[in-house]
């Protein structure tokens, strides 16, 4: 597996935010910074120490997590790359983190985490992967 140490916050100054950076915490409707004017599912999910998910993706949503509390990993490839490398994103309290369609993720909770998932489009699109299929990629570490 080859790792290489990244500079976050400049390749991932569009999908990683901070919820700070918002004018009084306002992050979705008609504002000149929000993440989005609309929303059709909201969940907030909690995570142990150690806990991950099943690796997946959305094909027709887009979707926004923000961190409440903790710290986790968030590792994510785009399924219409062509590089086949995988992302290790460290996120921590008030991260925002933007999950385009087509970007399949996994996440590693560090520390008991709560996360807020805001959800832009189709319901009913989740697609689960292999563990297998989706360690198939390089990894590009990347941490905070």
């Amino acid at each position: 597996m080859k790792c290489m140490a990244l500079e976050p916050r400049m390749i991932y100054k569009d999908i990683l935010l901070n919820l700070n950076n918002f004018y009084r915490g306002w992050i979705v409707g008609k504002f000149n910074d929000a993440i989005t004017n609309t929303i059709n599912e909201v969940g907030i999910q909690s995570y142990s120490i150690g806990d991950a998910t099943t690796p997946h993706y959305h094909p027709e949503s887009i979707e926004f997590n923000i961190i409440l509390s903790g710290e986790c990993d968030f590792v994510i490839y785009n399924l219409k790359d062509t590089d086949k490398k995988r992302y290790i994103i460290r996120v921590k309290e008030n991260d925002i983190l933007k999950i385009d369609k087509y970007v399949v993720c996994k996440v590693i909770a560090i520390k008991d985490t709560k996360i807020l998932c805001l959800r832009q489009g189709c319901g009913l699109d989740k697609i689960n992967i292999s563990d297998e299929q989706f360690y198939s990629r390089d990894v590009l570490e990347v941490s905070f």
